[in-house]
């Protein structure tokens, strides 16, 4: 039962991976480097960086999001839980390579 609501959630957030998780690769080069000090510049890095992609996905899939409506998915659920998975992925990866530094 959630596989069936949940896929339509992997495949929106699999049309975004690559960039965010190029970003995300990035930051965790930096943290490994430089250390935690750059946090605050990797956090508003990626939250900028986002907010293009959103507006980039939006304006290029906008008529994918009738699939996702007919799925049960409206525009801001699907965004709102891809964007929670992606940052909590964000600020794990960067904490993860902290401690393994």
């Amino acid at each position: 039962m959630y596989s069936k609501k949940l896929l339509p959630l992997f495949t929106f957030y699999s049309s975004i991976a690559f960039i965010s998780n190029l970003i995300n690769a990035v930051s965790i080069v930096f943290v490994f480097v430089y250390g935690l000090q750059t946090f605050i510049t990797l956090f508003w890095f990626k939250v900028i960086l986002t907010a293009f992609m959103m507006f980039l996905t939006n304006y290029f899939k906008q008529k994918e999001y009738f699939y996702y409506y007919n799925l049960g998915w409206s525009k801001k659920a699907l965004w709102f839980w891809v964007l929670l998975f992606d940052f909590a992925l964000f600020i794990g990866l960067l904490i993860l390579t902290y401690y393994l530094r």
